[in-house]
Order: C-alpha cells, then sequence, then structure tokens
C-alpha cells in the first residue's frame, strides 16, 4: 500500500521509540529532580489552570443553586429553564468576566491543596 514519506521515516527510524522495542535498544531517559519548591509551583499553576478553565461552568452551576433566593431577593424575574437560560442571563446582566468571578478565591484556597 501507499505510505506517505513521512510516514515511512517514522516507521524506519531506528531513533523512534516504536522500533526501539523491536530493535534491541535501549533508550537512555534523563530524569530530572525537582527541589520541593519547583514541585510545589509546578503543581500549584496546574491547579490554579485547571480551575481557572472549568471557572465558567462552576459559575453557572452556583448561579443555579442559588436562584431560590435571588428570586426571592427579585434579582431575578423568573426560574431558570436550564444551563443555556443561565449562561444568557450572566452574559447579558453581569458580563463576560462573570463568568470568572469568585475564582481568584477559588484558586487561593485550591493551590496549596493540590500543590503539596
Amino acid at each position: 500500500g501507499f505510505v506517505p514519506a513521512t510516514m515511512f521515516t517514522l516507521l524506519n527510524n531506528k531513533r523512534n521509540p516504536a522500533n526501539m522495542a523491536f530493535s534491541g535498544e535501549e533508550k537512555k531517559v534523563r530524569k530530572i529532580k525537582l527541589s520541593f519548591a519547583e514541585d510545589f509551583m509546578l503543581s500549584g499553576c496546574a491547579a490554579v489552570t485547571s480551575k481557572t478553565i472549568a471557572a465558567p461552568i462552576e459559575r453557572i452551576k452556583m448561579v443555579i443553586q442559588n436562584q431560590d433566593e435571588m428570586l426571592k431577593r427579585g434579582t431575578l424575574d423568573k426560574p431558570f429553564k436550564g444551563i443555556v437560560d443561565c449562561t444568557k442571563w450572566i452574559q447579558n446582566n453581569e458580563g463576560f468576566a462573570a463568568f470568572w468571578r469568585s475564582n481568584f478565591t477559588n484558586c487561593l484556597r485550591y493551590f496549596p491543596t493540590q500543590a503539596l
């Protein structure tokens, strides 16, 4: 069958890790030991990144959970019909940045727990 030139090169390359198992060559892996501070910072940054990416979902969840109180206060006219309705309400009434409201506090709380 037809194999593109790049695929052919990859398949026949002796440095390709997939081919090393067949050729008997061993790959020397150099492990890097991180200090406690480096490990703490990298783990914490990964945790903050994941929390920040998921923040809009968390914000929508919190608004839906608190919609009864919002109805009592008069902040909300009628209950949400669903997630999309809540998302549109946040966008129209509070703006795009509101999806990350309270994210900083959440990250401050989460950073040390994930870093350790």
